[in-house]
């Protein structure tokens, strides 16, 4: 039965075919290798903030048999060893959080692409700054005649591995098919 059918009414004016999207590719090699690489970082800094949080547990302890004056340092230990705790959950909580983008941009979520280029640009970008940083001391050093520092390996891998996911996840995370 149509509306036009109906007692009194007028009917509807015909309504045009919506198009749906066209359905996109999967995604690509590439992007699911930056997932990977997301995933592997989270596990990472969730291993770490892990650390500093049982680091910060005993760090009150230690801080007492070390100066022997437990009434002098209980307040300090307690003080410092509850700030490591602190920035160890908010590590985990942030690594725990980019192993999911990891995950969910692997299966091609939107969303966690989004989160994927952010996580590779803020942390790329720190990686960045912080080689410039380690060049420009460096240049700062030569003239003071000690020797020049430049940007470790390590530093260099750190922000590349960064930086491949946002790229990847900006030009070519889903294939044309």
């Amino acid at each position: 039965m149509c509306s036009s059918d109906l007692p009194g009414g007028a009917g509807q004016p015909p309504v045009g075919w919506v198009q749906a999207p066209a359905r996109q590719g999967g995604v690509t090699i590439l992007a699911k290798l930056g997932a990977l690489i997301l995933f592997l970082w989270g596990l990472l800094f969730t291993a770490l903030g892990g650390l500093a949080i049982a680091l910060g547990a005993q760090f009150k302890g230690a801080l007492e048999s070390v100066v022997g004056a437990e009434a002098l340092t209980s307040g300090v230990g307690n003080a410092i060893g509850g700030a490591i705790v602190v920035v160890g959950v908010v590590v985990i909580v942030g690594a725990v959080i980019e192993m999911l983008v990891g995950i969910f941009a692997w299966r091609g979520s939107g969303f966690a692409r989004v989160m994927g280029i952010l996580y590779g640009l803020f942390f790329g970008g720190l990686g960045v700054m912080g080689i410039l940083g380690t060049a420009s001391a460096g240049s700062s050093l030569d003239e003071l005649g000690v020797s020049a520092a430049s940007p470790a390996i390590g530093q260099i891998i750190f922000t590349a591995l960064y930086l491949y996911p946002a790229i990847v996840f900006i030009l070519a995370y889903r294939s044309k098919a």
